[in-house]
């Protein structure tokens, strides 16, 4: 599966799985300067519907951002500290 997750913004993070599978995320308004803080999985690990996969920060909060789909993670093309 390749999972795309694209914000509005300039975001797009990659995992590839046995089936191709994209998703989009819900546009997350009033948040400016928004970077990936953390990256939770790792190629080769095995992921759930809801686990976290990545978290967002801004100057006013952190976002956890959950997988929609399950599968083991073979690619991660985004790193900690890129803009969204």
């Amino acid at each position: 599966m390749t999972m795309t997750m694209t914000m509005t913004m300039t975001m797009t993070m990659t995992m590839t799985m046995a089936k191709s599978i994209s998703f989009t995320l819900p546009a997350i308004e009033d948040l400016d300067g928004l970077s990936i803080s953390a990256i939770h999985v790792d190629i080769g690990d095995m992921i759930q519907i809801d686990q976290d996969i990545l978290s967002l920060e801004s100057e006013k909060t952190v976002i956890d951002v959950p997988s929609p789909h399950q599968g083991t993670v073979t690619a991660v093309n985004v790193s900690v500290g890129d803009k969204v």
